[in-house]
């Protein structure tokens, strides 16, 4: 278990417990009440799924002479790109098949302006767990180029090993906290 894991299902879940609060103020949720749980359910998965084919197809090369580490999830290795594609058009497919099926006067669109912006907020909290983790990070600077950052970050951004993470910056150094900036 490793905090950005932690950090993404802590994201998720609020995304989930706000989207499904906004569509519960709408009356037509009363015609279908498990529409957003339910669309978590298939999507959040795919969004997972969809997230390690991006990396896997970003890292294609090494990934064909070591077929095998594909299925390594445990080892790390996703892309959120990926992940918001392949989750949103699940997502997108499953909202439409039941808006259909339940008969809701309600548009697609209508349901991804009550959730789009909440994942949003679930990128922020997930790339926290890239932080604690001592991953996703830019090029080393100096630490006069930090002077903005609150020290808690620029400390634990900085070059070689701290809590048995590496980042591979000169001890003097620190690395970009590309997390952050997002």
């Amino acid at each position: 278990l490793t905090w950005y894991s932690v950090f993404v299902l802590a994201g998720a879940l609020l995304t989930l417990i706000i989207s499904n609060y906004l569509y519960k103020k709408d009356p037509e949720s009363k015609k279908c009440p498990d529409l957003v749980f339910n669309t978590f359910l298939v999507g959040f998965p795919m969004g997972l799924v969809g997230a390690r084919i991006w990396f896997v197809l970003s890292e294609l090369e090494w990934y064909m002479e070591n077929p095998i580490e594909i299925l390594m999830v445990w080892e790390g290795g996703l892309a959120i790109q990926g992940g918001v594609l392949l989750g949103a058009l699940v997502g997108i497919y499953y909202v439409t098949n039941m808006i259909r099926k339940h008969g809701l006067n309600l548009k697609v669109t209508t349901i991804m302006d009550m959730a789009i912006p909440n994942i949003l907020i679930a990128q922020v909290i997930g790339r926290w767990g890239n932080f604690f983790n001592r991953e996703v990070y830019g090029a080393c600077v100096d630490g006069e180029a930090l002077w903005f950052l609150p020290k808690f970050i620029k400390d634990y951004m900085q070059g070689g090993f701290v809590a048995d993470q590496y980042i591979a910056c000169s001890s003097a150094q620190y690395a970009q906290p590309l997390f952050f900036y997002e």
